[in-house]
């Protein structure tokens, strides 16, 4: 998929929306069922700032790390400070349909979400 898209963005503390034009593109996202779920996207050369990530002292406890051998986790986990790019932002649009409503409480405030896909990124081109 080709073309390109006026977007409309308010962003924090602004009232009127910024409208930048965007490339867009579509991918296939590998499901856990393996099937095939079909995302289109605008493409920005960037999304956000890095991610920090820091290793959790929740993740040490024993009970914790039980646990976290037992399920498949779609990333990995920091074991020092780290800064990770975004490389994709899935909407509201799409949230509902690869995010299922099972969690579970590791620590207060960490969770593990199940998801339905793998977040392969295949792209169509």
């Amino acid at each position: 998929m080709q073309g390109e898209e006026k977007l409309n963005l308010v962003t924090f503390g602004l009232t009127n929306p910024k409208v930048p034009v965007s490339k867009k593109t579509a991918f296939n996202l590998k499901m856990k069922n393996s099937h095939f779920m079909k995302i289109t996207a605008n493409i920005v050369p960037v999304i956000c700032n890095n991610l920090e990530r820091k290793p959790l002292k929740a993740l040490m406890e024993p009970d914790v790390a039980l646990i976290l051998q037992s399920v498949d986790l779609a990333d990995t986990l920091p074991t020092k400070n780290e800064r990770s790019p975004i490389g994709v932002l899935i909407g509201n649009d799409f949230y509902l349909d690869i995010i299922l409503g099972k969690k579970f409480e590791l620590s207060q405030g960490l969770y593990l979400m199940w998801s339905q896909c793998w977040f392969y990124l295949l792209s169509e081109n």
